[in-house]
């Protein structure tokens, strides 16, 4: 699809202790897995990192942190900057659940808006979004000032919110939203299979 790919993988792992991204995961890395289901959909595939950790993923480029120590919005920023497209998928490198239909759905899904974002358990799923590159002066308005909170940003731009019924009907919501955060986050080993 004519849209960008962005994995965020600049956070510090700090509940996880160390790169949650070279974590294995099934039969390869946790960001391996997210890449490969990424790369045959999305025109580009971008990974985000502080610098201090290169990653090489066959299919996808390197973007690196412009404002660091700044979380989601940081990477938000990098990767959008970094695009190529108009609109880009936005997902954190502890996720590995990306569901091409969801990526549609929420492409199709920003209409008369800046993002995206589906609603999962009552609450947003920021790191699993479609955003439009036309928010980067408002992102880089709140990283100057150092307003960092993701919710304080979702409130500042034009969203539609994709209710879960919506989402029920083309994934598992529970998979697509998987967060490996902890070391007990890991699905049990029949699961990952």
């Amino acid at each position: 699809m004519r849209a960008t790919g962005i994995i965020l993988a600049g956070g510090n792992s700090s509940r996880m202790g160390r790169d949650k991204a070279l974590l294995p995961f099934r039969d390869s890395l946790l960001i391996d897995q997210i890449a490969r289901k990424m790369v045959p959909v999305f025109h580009e595939v971008i990974i985000v990192s502080t610098g201090t950790r290169a990653y090489s993923v066959q299919g996808t480029r390197l973007a690196l942190d412009i404002f660091p120590q700044a979380g989601p919005l940081g990477g938000l920023h990098a990767g959008l900057t970094a695009a190529e497209n108009p609109l880009a998928f936005v997902t954190a490198c502890d996720m590995p659940g990306f569901v091409p239909a969801l990526a549609d759905l929420l492409i199709a899904s920003m209409k008369d808006c800046d993002a995206a974002v589906p609603i999962y358990r009552n609450r947003p799923e920021p790191l699993s979004a479609v955003y439009s590159r036309e928010i980067l002066p408002t992102l880089e308005n709140f990283l100057h000032g150092k307003r960092l909170k993701m919710r304080d940003f979702l409130n500042a731009i034009k969203i539609n919110y994709v209710n879960e019924r919506e989402i029920e009907k083309i994934t598992a919501p529970a998979e697509a939203f998987l967060n490996i955060n902890a070391p007990g986050d890991f699905p049990s080993r029949e699961s990952q299979g």
